[in-house]
């Protein structure tokens, strides 16, 4: 039986819980034991390309969708606005 969820913990914290324990048990005196541990190295020529690759396709699709928004949302504010300047042209024009 998982410890987390055995404390009547919430399901996530008992994941992290659990996560922990996993790596307490990967520990060795002198810190983790090497044989378990992948190392990933993306700090290369080719990682800073793949990074920046991908930041600029974000901020790209980040750009598009704002203007998207401003393009798109800004007709559904406009014409009720424009709804009600009449009203109150009309309302105005009927006083006098």
């Amino acid at each position: 039986m998982d410890f987390g969820l055995a404390l009547g913990l919430r399901p996530a914290f008992a994941l992290f819980v659990m996560l922990l324990r996993y790596q307490q048990s990967r520990c060795t005196p002198n810190g983790f034991d090497p044989s378990t541990i992948m190392e990933h190295a993306f700090g290369g020529p080719l990682g800073i390309l793949v990074a920046g690759l991908g930041l600029g396709a974000f901020y790209a699709a980040l750009l598009w969708v704002n203007t998207l928004l401003g393009l798109f949302l800004t007709p559904l504010f406009l014409m009720p606005l424009t709804w009600i300047q009449d009203a109150v042209k009309a309302r105005k024009a009927a006083k006098q």
